[in-house]
């Protein structure tokens, strides 16, 4: 893909997702498109088939041939996003792991967000947490 239809295909996706929300709220809305699809493509890096397919069509700026599968789905997300991943039992480490997120997020945001998620969020039906936080300084 060629750097123009990146960009082309961003500002689209942030225009559409602004449409919608207005549609949606009343009052003031605050929203990172930005954010919000850096995490979609964290996520379709380990997605197959109709999923990374549906999920490619909705980012607009994602070309699918491009999109690693799962085997380097740690490799993509570190290299491109600057993400961090690791395996968790949720069974066994629900709350380790909710209080392992809130601490990330108390280090990233310099200690703005010490909370992003809150007790009882994490369960041991968890299956993925996807963290993403913003703020402002």
């Amino acid at each position: 893909m060629e750097l123009m239809q990146i960009i082309h295909g961003q500002i689209s996706y942030s225009l559409n997702l602004y449409k919608k929300l207005l549609s949606m709220e009343q009052g003031n809305v605050v929203a990172s498109p930005l954010s919000i699809s850096a995490a979609l493509a964290i996520t379709a890096g380990g997605a197959r088939g109709e999923t990374l397919n549906q999920m490619v069509s909705h980012l607009k700026f994602l070309d699918n041939k491009k999109l690693p599968l799962h085997t380097t789905y740690q490799n993509l997300i570190r290299e491109y996003y600057r993400a961090e991943s690791s395996a968790v039992d949720f069974g066994t480490q629900a709350e380790w792991a909710r209080g392992q997120v809130n601490l990330w997020a108390s280090q990233k945001t310099r200690g703005k967000i010490n909370e992003l998620l809150p007790p009882g969020s994490v369960k041991s039906s968890t299956t993925m947490i996807l963290a993403n936080a913003l703020y402002f300084f």
